[in-house]
């Protein structure tokens, strides 16, 4: 019998705060079949820049970077919807305001001693538990371990938004990404420490004409990085309390008898979360305000589509 596997990476931890929708996005792995236009621009976008900074922080000079980057992301723009900014002529622009901004020397990445490669884009999958039916995968994908600021090894999270710098930093001063990415890093290459953690943000925006016409320059970005978050043994201790507690909640619905599994989904109380999940844009609200198992079952395969791959292989094939 061929097992499941159910991911747990630290955006799907965020949906531990309701069952269901974890039990939607990580059990059953649905997804809507169109996603906002909008949404689709901007994950393209920063799927390009990825491609441009693995390859820049590699050492590969600018020009050499940008042209597969901005192939990538051309061949996904014919159908952008009217007003998106986020096409490869914006990139092309980001991309050389970041090389004036951060040149080679500022990350020196890490080499890995068993590859001999740099420790740049690497994905990880680590088996926390399993039985006759299903697996808990930790994963998630490590942008750089590079030395910052005279620190020999820094975990470098890079990331493209389109917002505000203020709310851009507060979801990771307040978020677990920091932490669970350490502490993932320190189970499979043991150090006795927890490496501190890195946000290099490229905040982009659409160019103005006022800028152009005050002789400016182009203002489509601005390149920040967070503070470093350093983490203390007492700090993850407490962490993986928190973490532990959410993985023995999985393990717990993975040893439920079959019958029990077939009640899962209908025994969440639906008036929990709607209708903040609506407020919010949860892509399952649709399902929640429905009122029975077989209504839900209807809808789902109406709307949404489901997935096999797991998170860090996904991201993987769609670069």
């Amino acid at each position: 019998m061929t097992k499941q596997t159910i991911y747990v990476s630290a955006s799907y931890l965020k949906n531990t705060n309701c069952w269901r929708k974890f039990f939607y996005s990580n059990v059953e792995r649905i997804a809507l079949k169109t996603a906002s236009s909008h949404l689709e621009a901007a994950q393209n976008y920063g799927q390009a820049m990825g491609i441009f900074l693995d390859a820049y922080h590699c050492g590969v000079p600018y020009n050499e970077a940008i042209e597969p980057a901005c192939v990538w992301l051309a061949a996904r723009e014919n159908n952008l919807p009217v007003g998106e900014f986020r096409d490869s002529a914006h990139l092309r622009c980001a991309a050389a305001g970041y090389v004036k901004e951060v040149p080679y020397t500022f990350f020196k990445p890490a080499f890995d001693k068993l590859s001999n490669k740099r420790r740049i884009q690497g994905t990880f999958e680590i088996l926390f538990w399993e039985n006759d039916y299903y697996r808990i995968v930790l994963c998630g994908t490590i942008d750089m371990v590079a030395e910052y600021a005279g620190i020999p090894e820094v975990i470098v999270d890079d990331k493209t938004s389109g917002a505000r710098k203020e709310q851009f930093f507060w979801q990771y001063e307040h978020g677990i990404q920091p932490m669970f990415y350490s502490y993932c890093e320190e189970l499979r290459n043991p150090r006795g420490r927890y490496l501190p953690f890195l946000v290099n943000a490229i905040l982009v925006k659409k160019p103005t004409l006022k800028a152009a016409k005050e002789g400016r320059g182009w203002d489509g970005a601005i390149y920040e990085r967070s503070t470093l978050f350093e983490f203390s043994q007492p700090m993850m201790e407490q962490f993986k309390f928190w973490l532990y507690g959410k993985l023995d909640k999985i393990k717990a619905f993975c040893e439920l008898p079959d019958v029990a599994k077939d009640r899962f989904e209908e025994d969440f109380d639906l008036a929990t979360c709607y209708p903040q999940g609506y407020i919010q844009g949860c892509p399952y609200t649709a399902l929640c305000r429905l009122g029975t198992a077989a209504e839900r079952a209807a809808a789902i395969e109406y709307l949404y589509e489901r997935g096999e791959d797991s998170p860090t292989i996904k991201a993987l094939k769609q670069k």
